[in-house]
């Protein structure tokens, strides 16, 4: 029996509730699905309510240490051991499960550089009955990473609101401070084992993981395997993914198994919005894409699986998400499935937002799914624009009319610049509307009908429409809202801090994309960021009272 074997053998035998309560001689406190056990026993906490047992997975995480794992994992923390194997070989012992060293030994020693004669081989001389296994350890050390971390924890439970339940469920990832390499050494694996998968590259002398610091990890599994992880950057200054070519046979996307199912499909566009169909719209059949990236196999293998099944399609509310919407309707609807589309309500820009600031997102979800549109073949260029307001303004998704102000002139919203433009009748050309709504305008409108075919929009005839839609909303005199705390009618208050805009209402903040409030414009400026409203919720958040009555003082 191999180190992994063990593992596996451990964590089906061994329950981590009667083993804490045997191990630590304290009586587990049941709390709904969880278990609490006090003090904390793992060396150096000792804090009482914090240590929290999971029987659902057999793990456990202590939320004032922030250590957490399997029932392997406590062994090695509570009895100060080198590594998870010999935690295992501890358990095994107290347990009597027999454990075949010599074939540990030989496993270890079997690494990817010196595999059996006659054995297939990856380009990189990978062993594929090892692959799988090093994929799940990988995932389970970035897995580990994440909760251990308190600061990229909150970022995931405060900051973009998912549970715990979620996160553990899908083993979510971050890369901190410990090195993956000297972790799967411990499993009996190489570097070149871990360069041979693509998350290793030589760097001077030496080699690094290509997994930067900081970054949220999400493993993707076929039959429940991991086979590949996707990237990503909570400050959105890098896109790196891992290079498809490292990906197993048969990867498409995120939590593709589910395409195995009968039922129908939600098709949505990052991680952050599936984790947030899954965990609060209580809907499991999601996948997401990950912007363009694998997008001509996903829509190959639709076409081959479409023929009778239904998809709503759930893509972010800008010009993009309805390039994703024609594309997928298109292989959807060509492999004989059914399309329905999933508008996003404003001010949401996506799915994730909008069950972020939702009261029952569950029932809200149902609601957007009973009010979703059927698309048809013929029609997809047209249907797959969004709600509309007149029959050439519903095609452009860069702008929103605001209305008309009291002395005639005319604001919009620029979704791609989010900023506010106000312009006179006479002064609202087409170059005004390029300003305002970029590249979108660039491609579809032309300015005389000599240049008009298929897919473009004569000016005139659009600013026809936007003067009328315009009239439809009257602003009265022209008003501002500015950076800073402001006061609001309700007494909630908004905060202003440069591009951002958030609103507390003595409870919890929620993020403010509205150009618009108590029909005053709300002026953002990224060049006049003065607060991190990241730092400023956390801090909030944990206010005792005797500080609130400070601040207020």
């Amino acid at each position: 029996m191999g180190r992994n074997d063990l593992f596996e053998r451990i964590k089906e035998r061994v329950g981590i509730v009667g083993y804490v309560e045997a191990e630590t001689g304290f009586k587990a406190k049941k709390i709904g699905s969880t278990y609490r056990i006090n003090p904390c026993p793992l060396p150096g906490c000792g804090h009482n309510d914090c240590f929290t047992l999971y029987p659902d997975d057999n793990s456990f995480h202590c939320f004032s240490c922030e250590r957490a794992g399997d029932v392997i994992c406590f062994e090695r923390l509570h009895q100060n051991l080198p590594d998870n194997f010999e935690a295992a070989k501890s358990i095994a012992k107290k347990r009597t499960i027999p454990i075949n060293e010599h074939n540990s030994a030989e496993q270890s020693k079997g690494t990817l550089k010196n595999p059996k004669k006659g054995s297939p081989k990856t380009d990189g001389g990978v062993d594929p009955s090892r692959v799988g296994a090093l994929w799940e350890i990988v995932a389970d050390f970035y897995h580990d990473q994440l909760l251990k971390n308190q600061e990229a924890l909150e970022y995931q439970t405060g900051e973009r609101a998912h549970s715990m339940e979620i996160l553990r469920k899908l083993k979510v990832g971050y890369s901190g401070k410990d090195s993956l390499i000297k972790h799967v050494r411990s499993h009996g694996y190489i570097v070149k084992d871990l360069i041979a998968i693509g998350l290793v590259r030589g760097f001077g002398k030496g080699y690094r993981a290509i997994i930067s610091k900081g970054m949220y990890v999400y493993p993707h599994r076929i039959d429940g395997r991991v086979v590949y992880l996707t990237l990503k950057d909570p400050h959105k200054k890098k896109a790196f993914q891992i290079k498809k070519q490292y990906a197993g046979k048969g990867w498409l996307c995120l939590n593709q198994d589910v395409l195995k199912e009968d039922g129908p499909i939600i098709i949505t566009e990052g991680e952050n919005d599936l984790l947030s169909l899954i965990d609060k719209a209580r809907q499991s059949n999601v996948i997401c894409t990950i912007g363009n990236f694998n997008t001509s196999n996903i829509l190959n293998h639709l076409k081959k699986v479409a023929q009778g099944r239904v998809f709503y399609l759930c893509f972010d509310r800008d010009e993009a998400g309805h390039n994703y919407k024609k594309k997928y309707s298109e292989a959807i609807l060509a492999g004989g499935g059914q399309v329905w589309v999933i508008d996003i309500p404003e001010p949401h820009k996506d799915i994730d937002e909008f069950l972020r600031a939702s009261k029952d997102p569950k029932a809200d979800f149902a609601s957007l799914m009973d009010a979703a549109r059927a698309i048809e073949k013929g029609t997809i260029s047209d249907a797959t624009q969004g709600d509309g307001t007149g029959p050439l303004i519903s095609g452009f998704s860069s702008f929103k009319i605001l209305g008309e102000l009291a002395d005639g002139r005319l604001a919009f919203w620029s979704r791609v610049k989010r900023k506010i433009y106000l312009t006179t009748l006479k002064d609202f050309n087409l170059d005004a509307l390029d300003q305002i709504g970029g590249e979108e305008i660039r491609h579809k409108v032309v300015r005389s009908k000599g240049e008009l075919q298929d897919g473009k929009v004569h000016f005139f005839a659009l600013k026809r429409d936007i003067i009328v839609e315009a009239g439809k909303t009257l602003l009265g005199e022209e008003k501002w809202i500015g950076q800073g705390v402001n006061l609001l009618q309700d007494g909630q208050l908004l905060i202003v801090n440069g591009d951002q805009a958030a609103i507390w209402d003595g409870k919890r903040f929620a993020v403010y994309e509205d150009p618009m409030i108590e029909q005053k414009f709300i002026k953002r400026s990224p060049a006049d960021q003065w607060i991190d409203l990241g730092i400023l919720q956390k801090k909030v958040l944990k206010m005792n009272k005797a500080e609130a009555r400070q601040v207020l003082l």
